[in-house]
């Protein structure tokens, strides 16, 4: 299992009967996400260009 995998296994089982909320959040706080969007995977690719973004407007170095 890839670290993408993971991470969405354990959003799914972590957020439980609350994946509305999880999702309205993440929809509003990360890029290229519809107010719709109910999958996980596109939650992970918008995390990634946000740190990528990030990453790159801050100068980081990765370790």
């Amino acid at each position: 299992m890839n670290s993408r995998e993971r991470i969405t296994d354990w959003w799914y089982d972590a957020w439980g009967d609350r994946r509305d909320e999880f999702f309205t959040q993440a929809n509003f706080a990360l890029p290229n996400l519809n107010a719709n969007n109910r999958n996980f995977d596109d939650v992970f690719e918008a995390f990634t260009l946000q740190r990528d973004r990030i990453k790159d407007f801050q100068q980081l170095q990765d370790w």
